[in-house]
């Protein structure tokens, strides 16, 4: 493994000051550092294996996950074990936490959204907000990527930031109920469920679109026919990967010369041969006797 440097601590300080990044934007990010210290590059993995071991003794991390409202991969620090959300979200003062707490535990709890109207009117506070002031922290929570909005911002979800960071959080108040998806098996809160009564497994959309986009329309868990309709890729969501038709082994009958269509090799003999003689030039007639 390579040592501990310069190229680390300024990747790091770069992580921090924007809290996570998109995946191509890291790689862009650590292959800038390595240039500034003329330092031969590793591999990107290898480089996060690197960072992870210097991190792993004060309990942080640099984690991988992938946005729950695009499916698009982001990275950042995390802490691995800090369950106390007080401590991760520590820009806003007590009221605002209070919000946001109850906020989060309303997406927890109503299947990973909460709409616009329930957010301004959330129930059991101690600290009453003006609309405007709550109008302005969610707006905030946006900006710093602790929420989404989906369905034409008419819903709130977990943000990029959240999905990233408060997951000890999460799985600490869901308990033995925190879902993980059927086809990625990381920890789902906006997605879809299966409708079959004797299954009920959790789907990230993003998850199933790929799943639905390859053939498939059934449950990856139980098999029942998937009946929810699949919401369209949002921006930002990454494009599916175009499949290599040149990489797809062609088709060939017995000896057949490479380049035939896969008409002409799944024709019987027979058939090519009939082909054949419908195709040939009618016979010239001879010169006049």
């Amino acid at each position: 493994a390579g040592t501990y440097g310069n190229v680390h601590r300024l990747f790091l300080q770069g992580l921090l000051a924007r809290g996570f990044l998109p995946e191509d934007e890291a790689k862009e990010l650590f292959v800038k550092a390595a240039g500034v210290f003329k330092v031969p590059r590793t591999t990107f993995p290898a480089f996060v294996e690197e960072l992870n071991a210097k991190l792993r003794d004060i309990f942080f991390r640099v984690n991988t996950v992938r946005r729950e409202d695009t499916g698009a991969t982001i990275i950042g620090m995390v802490n691995n074990v800090e369950d106390d959300i007080s401590r991760v979200v520590s820009k806003y003062d007590t009221k605002q936490m209070e919000f946001i707490q109850k906020l989060i535990a309303a997406i927890l709890e109503h299947n990973g959204k909460v709409t616009t109207i329930a957010a301004l009117n959330l129930e059991g506070l101690s600290h009453t907000i003006p609309k405007g002031d709550c109008q302005r922290l969610l707006s905030m929570l946006i900006h710093d990527g602790w929420l989404a909005t989906v369905s034409k911002d008419t819903e709130y979800i977990l943000g990029p930031r959240a999905t990233l960071e408060l997951q000890p959080y999460i799985r600490a108040h869901l308990g033995d109920d925190a879902p993980a998806c059927s086809l990625c098996q990381e920890l789902v809160v906006y997605g879809q469920t299966c409708t079959a009564s004797s299954c009920r497994r959790r789907i990230h959309n993003h998850c199933m679109r790929n799943f639905a986009d390859r053939g498939f329309a059934k449950c990856p868990a139980c098999q029942a026919p998937w009946e929810i309709e699949i919401p369209a890729a949002p921006p930002g969501a990454p494009k599916p990967a175009a499949k290599d038709k040149a990489a797809e082994p062609e088709k060939q009958d017995g000896g057949a010369a490479r380049g035939k269509s896969k008409a002409d090799a799944a024709e019987p003999r027979d058939g090519r041969a009939r082909r054949s003689r419908r195709r040939s030039p009618s016979p010239q007639p001879g010169p006049a006797d």
